[in-house]
């Protein structure tokens, strides 16, 4: 919603305390999947150091792939990193 209403460096923001509370937490992983996604492509928007968003969409896709029993197939795409999760954390 951040984003949608402009607040670009507010949002990245608060994906990053997002990613701070998740840890390694096995039933945050969806969260910390979706929020290391999203993180980077806010990131790209606002202009961030490539090595950080290639860091970034590594380790979601790393995260993503330790989330058991996962319904959707994985894409790289927005709209599957949204699938991870049921319920908002935020």
């Amino acid at each position: 919603m951040l984003e949608h209403s402009g607040e670009t460096l507010l949002a990245a923001k608060l994906l990053g305390q997002v990613i701070e509370m998740c840890s390694d937490a096995p039933g945050m992983r969806p969260h910390l999947a979706r929020a290391l996604w999203f993180l980077a492509s806010l990131e790209t928007k606002i202009g961030g150091d490539e090595d950080t968003v290639a860091e970034l969409t590594k380790r979601a896709r790393t995260v993503r792939d330790l989330i058991d029993e996962r319904e959707a197939p994985d894409e790289d795409s927005g709209e599957s990193f949204m699938r991870l999760v049921s319920w908002m954390l935020w």
